[in-house]
């Protein structure tokens, strides 16, 4: 269980930096209402830079890629996203470690 709460942690890192990363030249009326490419490949490269920490490069690969799909399958937008907490990234990341 205790790698699954740091993996997490590492994630909702990743996930908040690209979220930072994608808004800062983004003004409020131009809030995207999908994940941009901009998001997805900042959001996998925090991810890895994190998640290889613990792991080999091909497994924090594949594991970011399916945090990647499940966090775009239960959200609707970057913007929707940006509300997710731990407790979201946990559950999520049950079927990706």
């Amino acid at each position: 269980m205790r790698i699954k709460q740091i993996l997490a942690a590492f994630l909702f890192t990743a996930f908040k930096e690209a979220g930072e990363k994608a808004a800062k030249d983004i003004n409020v009326s131009e809030i995207k209402t999908e994940f941009s490419e901009e998001f997805k490949d900042e959001f996998t490269r925090e991810c890895v830079k994190n998640a290889k920490v613990n792991s080999s490069t091909s497994k924090a690969e594949r594991y970011c890629s399916c945090m990647l799909d499940k966090v775009m399958t239960k959200y609707d937008s970057e913007l929707d996203a940006g509300n997710m907490t731990v407790n979201d990234m946990l559950e999520l990341a049950e079927s990706c470690i």
